[in-house]
């Protein structure tokens, strides 16, 4: 997406199940290098939204984090891992069920739980003074806290 949030272009790499993902991975480097060496790097925000399964962990943790830019290639590009809400609120269930069962107080916390993942409709003026899930202050200039034990 360009600055204005407008659809610059959209690019589906698929493949057959592969052990370890290796074409799948190559390819989609190889994409990520052509269109690095087209642009200027330096002032993009480079976004890798995925589920959190093992590949694209892997993925994120031991290519796109060491990846340099091709301009610049003594600067490491910074990237920002996104894991997405379909698969975040999973895992959120996953962890309520295993704290306290897949009883009604399970599922009460997992939908409070969720709703910290969708942005405050206020936007920055309403999450100025709002609560995380652990009473941890989550407005501007917040920093987190260790999450009682």
């Amino acid at each position: 997406m360009d600055r204005r949030g407008k659809r610059v272009g959209t690019v589906y790499l698929g493949q057959m199940p592969e052990s370890g993902q290796t074409t799948l991975t190559t390819q989609l480097t190889a994409l990520i290098q052509d269109i690095l060496k087209h642009v200027d790097a330096q002032g993009l925000r480079l976004v890798s939204v995925s589920d959190d399964g093992y590949h694209p962990s892997d993925y994120y943790h031991n290519v796109l984090k060491s990846m340099h830019n091709p301009k610049r290639p003594w600067c490491t590009l910074a990237w920002i891992r996104i894991v997405d809400y379909y698969h975040a609120c999973l895992y959120i269930q996953q962890l309520a069920d295993a704290l306290f069962g897949s009883a009604l107080k399970g599922r009460a916390w997992a939908k409070q739980m969720r709703k910290h993942l969708k942005p405050d409709p206020m936007g920055s003026r309403g999450s100025h003074n709002r609560q995380g899930p652990y009473g941890v202050s989550t407005g501007c200039g917040a920093r987190p806290r260790t999450m009682p034990t």
